[in-house]
């Protein structure tokens, strides 16, 4: 059995995580240099990935008999993929008009792919491993919704205003390094 204590932490880095591509992605998007509607076809994308992800996440775990290793292996490529949103930066050609929409459409439906499906895995592991899964799934949860607040409202806003859009990515990958 898993301690309610190791549950919560994996909860409450997770959702750190999804907070810093989260709620404010649209804005990161718009400081690249790319229009609303190629933002909302990003945000749609990444959306659509996830949602196919799933099922296919779920089936690996099945065929492997290895929740967590794919749990591991899902949060590993996903921290790498959030790194694809920098290259652009890396490579100058990269960034203009097509050429940036198309990578960045890459980058998102990438990190869609191995992020999304991490949460449906870590349910599954919480309640199969939880002692008395009833009474504790929630409370682990809970912390899910308490780092995604804090983050959005404590952290992630502030500094998105004062250091910039590199915020989010810098943030995604340091709690990865926690996670993994």
């Amino acid at each position: 059995m898993t301690s309610r204590r190791v549950v919560s932490f994996l909860y409450f880095f997770t959702f750190w995580a999804a907070a810093c591509q989260g709620r404010f992605l649209a804005i990161f998007f718009r400081d690249l240099g790319l229009s609303n509607g190629e933002v909302g076809y990003l945000l749609a994308a990444g959306s659509a990935t996830g949602l196919a992800a799933t099922p296919i996440w779920a089936g690996v775990c099945d065929y492997l008999q290895g929740k967590k290793k794919v749990l591991e292996a899902n949060i590993l490529c996903s921290s790498l993929c959030v790194c694809l949103y920098l290259i652009p930066y890396a490579i100058p050609f990269l960034h203009s008009g097509t050429l940036l929409f198309t990578w960045t459409l890459l980058a998102r439906c990438t990190y869609s792919f191995f992020f999304t499906p991490v949460f449906t895995i870590l349910d599954t592991l919480s309640v199969q491993n939880l002692e008395d899964p009833k009474r504790n799934y929630g409370k682990c949860r809970l912390w899910g919704a308490v780092s995604w607040g804090l983050v959005n409202a404590l952290f992630l806003g502030p500094l998105l205003d004062f250091v910039g859009r590199w915020t989010m990515v810098v943030g995604f990958l340091m709690e990865s390094v926690v996670l993994y």
